[in-house]
């Protein structure tokens, strides 16, 4: 069997030549399709000639093709150098970490430690510095200091300092945890999500356990008390509190959908293949996520201000009588004030 990138020829990174690893043969696999490993091949040939024709972002785009079918440190380092040809240091950094995570005995290892450390000094002078955060498994919805941004494995940039992280995946327990990036190196953090537990089913009531009781019902009147009636009131009182709680029920439907919305996208950007379609899916999750949020705070203020336009308008409820007769029937038939 052939070796999937049977020979690479790495150079030192702090030439001037635009080196690459390209030569990549296919391994004969049976577990991965004969058209997957021609259309690898094919991603990276292509990759090569749009670097050497110096179109180094279409060269970026076939060559994280290629990876997708075939991950390889040789692909790691062919997209760490167009990034730094396009002088885009973060993407340098991310793909030079990468490939020394996937060839830690990389020949060349000492020469790309330095350029990694040269490349982590020009993010300190913007304020900044990267991350890598790992889960195993893989594929959990990320959040940092709260912000969802996006599925494991994940690299950014972030402020120096104490953050906080959650990891997500579903059968898993939620995961929290704590980190300190410095501003003069890169960090790497991997977590090890375990199992969520399953939660028993209630146990059922007894047969013989008695029912609650149901509340006593209040007090009738005596015969001697006068009976205080609410003067009568418009169409539009009687109809607004019935109307306000109408609306806030929907408001309350409506989070409902994009909560369910959300965790559609939150599936999708799990079986995501890629990168770019996981973060597409967590955009659209966030957005689901905000649209539930206002609408959960919109039907929940609206059901309050119609439970208490219920509780203040005489026309729809008994509240206001029972108030009225409490403060005192001769007062109240004496001076007319209801």
């Amino acid at each position: 069997m052939r070796a999937f990138l049977r020979c690479f020829a790495l150079c030192a990174v702090l030439s001037s030549a635009p080196c690459l690893a390209s030569d990549a043969t296919p391994a004969d696999s049976p577990a991965q399709p004969q058209a997957n490993r021609e259309l690898a091949q094919a991603h990276f040939a292509r990759g090569i000639r749009e670097y050497r024709a110096r179109r180094y972002k279409d060269a970026i785009d076939a060559f994280l093709l290629a990876n997708d079918l075939y991950p390889s440190a040789a692909i790691s380092f062919n997209v760490a150098r167009a990034y730094e040809k396009l002088e885009y240091p973060a993407g340098a950094l991310r793909f030079y970490r990468d490939y020394l995570r996937r060839e830690p005995g990389a020949s060349d290892g000492a020469q790309i430690a330095k350029r990694i450390e040269e490349l982590e000094d020009r993010l300190r002078q913007r304020g900044v510095q990267q991350v890598t955060i790992l889960s195993n498994p893989a594929g959990a919805t990320l959040s940092v200091d709260g912000r969802a941004v996006g599925i494991t494995p994940w690299t950014g940039e972030v402020l120096p300092g104490n953050h906080g992280v959650e990891l997500s995946l579903r059968g898993y327990a939620s995961t929290l945890g704590q980190f300190e990036l410095s501003s003069h190196r890169a960090a790497e953090l991997e977590f090890q999500l375990e199992p969520a537990e399953q939660k028993s089913a209630p146990e059922p009531l007894e047969a013989n356990e008695p029912a609650p009781l149901n509340p006593a019902p209040p007090p009738a009147a005596s015969a001697g008390e006068p009976r205080i009636e609410p003067p009568p009131q418009s169409t539009f009182l009687r109809v607004l509190p019935w109307a306000t709680l109408g609306t806030g029920a929907l408001a309350l439907a409506g989070a409902g959908y994009f909560e369910l919305s959300s965790a559609s996208d939150e599936d999708r950007a799990r079986r995501a293949s890629t990168q770019r379609e996981a973060l597409a899916a967590i955009d659209s999750m966030n957005s689901s996520q905000l649209a539930a949020r206002v609408l959960v705070g919109v039907g929940g203020a609206l059901a309050v201000t119609g439970g208490v336009l219920l509780w203040l308008n005489p026309g729809t409820t008994e509240k206001p009588s029972q108030v009225a007769l409490g403060c005192g029937a001769t007062l109240c038939s004496v001076r007319g004030s209801f």
